[in-house]
């Protein structure tokens, strides 16, 4: 009934039946793995190489749109050792991994915010940049920034506003209801 026709997922959907309804129903998956999966029970991950084994399984799948590696890693330097080049570093290579077992879909990362020239260089592998952009109710202006830094897709991992205000120290759902909206008319 909303009208969509792709789903990120920030852990592994690891149940065939899930994927399975999701084909049916027309969604695709952008299939998110985290560094390292502290739920229980554990997803395939990156840091323990698991991701490997579940592409290789579901690189077929209908449901599939794309591989997706971590979200806003680069505000969490203290995950890795606190120099964020590590991240980047697995990032490259994670994505090479993927790109042997799978040749046919894609890979992304969703990075908060713009990444710089510097960082798309230690990625090249990385097919699909998405961006986490929160800034109030018009993240469009990431449209004309990202076509100044790449010639690669990208597309808004993660937006919105927020329901509290900081001005009278209140909830204003209907402040972020207007928000929300004008974000959808700014990226239609």
């Amino acid at each position: 009934e909303l009208g969509i026709n792709t789903v990120r997922v920030y852990n592994p959907i690891t149940e065939k039946e899930v994927l399975d309804a999701l084909a049916a129903a027309g969604i695709k998956v952008i299939m998110g793995f985290p560094n390292f999966d502290d739920c229980s029970p554990q997803r395939p991950d990156i840091a323990s190489g698991t991701y490997r084994a579940h592409i290789e399984h579901y690189k077929d799948h209908p449901a599939i749109l794309f591989w997706e590696l971590g979200s806003e890693y680069n505000y969490n330097p203290e995950w890795f050792n606190g120099d964020i080049n590590n991240w980047y570093e697995a990032l490259e290579e994670t994505a090479q991994a993927i790109h042997e077992i799978d040749p046919n879909h894609p890979v992304s990362t969703a990075h908060g915010y713009l990444p710089t020239a510097d960082v798309l260089a230690k990625c090249p592998s990385v097919d699909v940049w998405g961006m986490n952009i929160y800034s109030w109710d018009d993240p469009s202006f990431v449209f004309d920034e990202w076509q100044r830094l790449s010639d690669k897709p990208m597309y808004i991992s993660e937006t919105g506003a927020d329901a509290w205000d900081n001005t009278t120290g209140q909830v204003d759902e209907e402040a972020q209801a207007e928000a929300v909206i004008n974000i959808w008319v700014a990226i239609d």
